[in-house]
């Protein structure tokens, strides 16, 4: 028979944890998925970068380098502006050193963009699906 006492909480603590921290990364991953899978089917059009920049995010002593891309694109006559870079990011990710100067490397001020856009709904874009 196994007895609940203190010696067994500090046991159980830290794993119950971890547990539950690889069941939110799971549960994040798969609804980051399922948005890339719904975003494959979206239109495509040519855009503009217009602005990019790292924003520097501090947790602690932790810092993140999060890349930022601003970019403007057409759907028929009517104007639209993103800064959505890859479909599903927007829930977060982990990221490694240079991985935001890596990004932004690929999306100078001023270059020419595919845009994949949301045909029932044009504001929802993407630079990579």
């Amino acid at each position: 028979m196994w007895a609940v006492g203190p010696a067994n909480l500090a046991l159980y603590a830290p794993v119950t944890i971890l547990v539950l921290v690889a069941i939110a990364l799971a549960l994040r991953a798969m609804r980051g998925s399922s948005r890339r899978h719904v975003a494959a089917g979206w239109a495509s059009t040519h855009g503009t970068i217009l602005m990019t920049t790292i924003q520097v995010q501090r947790t602690g002593t932790a810092r993140r380098e999060v890349p930022v891309v601003m970019y403007a694109y057409r759907v028929g006559q009517e104007a639209f502006q993103g800064s959505r870079i890859r479909v599903g990011d927007e829930l977060g990710s982990i990221t490694v050193a240079g991985h935001a100067r890596n990004v932004l490397a690929r999306y100078p001020v001023g270059a020419s963009v595919l845009v994949y856009y949301d045909p029932t709904n044009p504001t929802q874009s993407a630079l990579e699906r």
